[in-house]
């Protein structure tokens, strides 16, 4: 009787999946922008931490459902194929789209360069320096204050457009 109940009362796992997809794609990138307006400069760099935070928890469910959706359409195949098992061919399909969503990541990531990265290897370069961590935090520095605008522009478009 309190299984019944309880099953009632619950909402179907696609209907939390993609409740939490929207989400996912809407508030991580709305703090991001808003933190930084909303607790000024002192609250920097923690709305990454607060956006990467929210982000994978909207999210969550995707990795529980996609396995589960994965082991319904494999058992579905083989109730319908007279018990023959294509697993192998189901991982083949998916391996391939997972495959084929790395192709926009790669344009996004040269959209960095034609955006005018500029980056030093600063370990390199404060290799033989005494003081080589403190190189290092210096290097980085100037490596993020010599970005051009754009840069920075086009790292907040993606994060806010391409990544949810």
């Amino acid at each position: 009787v309190l299984r019944v109940r309880l099953g009632q009362c619950m909402p179907s796992m696609q209907a939390v999946c993609v409740t939490f997809h929207v989400l996912g794609a809407v508030v991580p990138p709305l703090l991001l922008r808003l933190l930084p307006a909303l607790l000024g400069d002192s609250f920097r760099p923690w709305e990454w931490v607060v956006y990467s935070l929210t982000l994978r928890f909207f999210y969550s469910p995707q990795t529980f459902f996609r396995t589960n959706s994965f082991c319904w359409a494999v058992d579905h195949d083989c109730h319908r194929g007279g018990g023959r098992r294509r697993e192998a061919v189901h991982a083949g399909v998916i391996k391939f789209f997972e495959e084929e969503g790395r192709t926009p990541s790669f344009v996004l990531f040269l959209g960095l360069g034609w955006a005018g990265l500029q980056a030093t290897n600063c370990e390199l370069s404060c290799e033989g320096s005494l003081d080589a961590t403190g190189c290092v935090q210096a290097c980085d520095a100037r490596n993020i204050a010599a970005q051009p605008e754009l840069v920075r522009d086009y790292i907040k478009i993606v994060l806010t457009f391409a990544v949810p």
